[in-house]
């Protein structure tokens, strides 16, 4: 569930690759997800460049990013005009206050169509996960909340113990999206990038630092209550 405070209460991603179809087929994977959770609007927005997507991240609150790692520079892309980028991002919404009257796949298909961004000189260089480092480091000293960092990438890549990046080889797969989150959580806990909530009946909550609810796990409430008890 979206924090309280959450812009437009909705739980929101960042999508970064310089791929439309990649973009795209995120976007819909995303869609189809959390139309599974009608309690939990959802506003996703993309960038076509890593520098592109710290802009975003410094104008406003995401509670997850996924980012490419290698990325083109932009030539043919459509950029935001400066009084466009002063507004909210471009994004695509789902939940309540979505036009019932347009199927959601074509306000999609119309996001993509007028999909713009911001485009500075030398954009491409930098690299999704220098990006992610840079946002990591940044996330005390950040006033907007700390979303969680995804990379995906088509080779391995090792980073320290105490990198609270995720790493996830290409291709990620929707029904995987789930369990990989699932599988990181505790360690996001215990980076102290997100909060271990435990409620009553045997669930616990895994929330990021703006209090925006990641997923729930019964199991682990249940271990960690046997754990503790011996």
């Amino acid at each position: 569930l979206p924090a309280h405070n959450s812009p437009r209460g909705s739980f929101r991603i960042l999508v970064a690759d310089d791929v439309a179809m990649l973009r795209k087929g995120l976007v819909h994977a995303f869609v189809d997800i959390f139309s599974q959770f009608p309690n939990c609007p959802l506003t996703i927005c993309t960038a076509c460049t890593a520098e592109d997507a710290l802009r975003a991240i410094a104008s406003e609150p995401f509670d997850l990013m996924i980012s490419d790692n290698q990325f083109a520079t932009p030539t043919t892309l459509t950029a935001l005009s400066p009084e466009e980028e002063k507004r909210d991002r471009p994004h695509v919404f789902l939940g309540a206050q979505t036009d019932s009257s347009v199927p959601m796949r074509q306000n999609i298909k119309n996001f993509f169509t007028t999909e713009r961004f911001t485009i500075r000189e030398g954009d491409g260089t930098l690299s999704g996960l220098d990006a992610l480092v840079q946002i990591e480091k940044a996330s005390h000293s950040s006033p907007l909340p700390f979303p969680v960092l995804m990379l995906l990438s088509g080779h391995k890549i090792h980073l320290p113990n105490d990198c609270g990046i995720i790493i996830v080889q290409k291709p990620l797969k929707k029904s995987q999206f789930v369990p990989v989150m699932e599988s990181h959580a505790l360690r996001l806990v215990k980076l102290d990038q997100c909060v271990n909530v435990k409620k009553t009946k045997g669930s616990s909550i895994i929330m990021n630092k703006f209090g925006t609810q990641i997923f729930v796990d019964d199991r682990r409430a249940q271990d960690s209550s046997n754990t503790t008890s011996n």
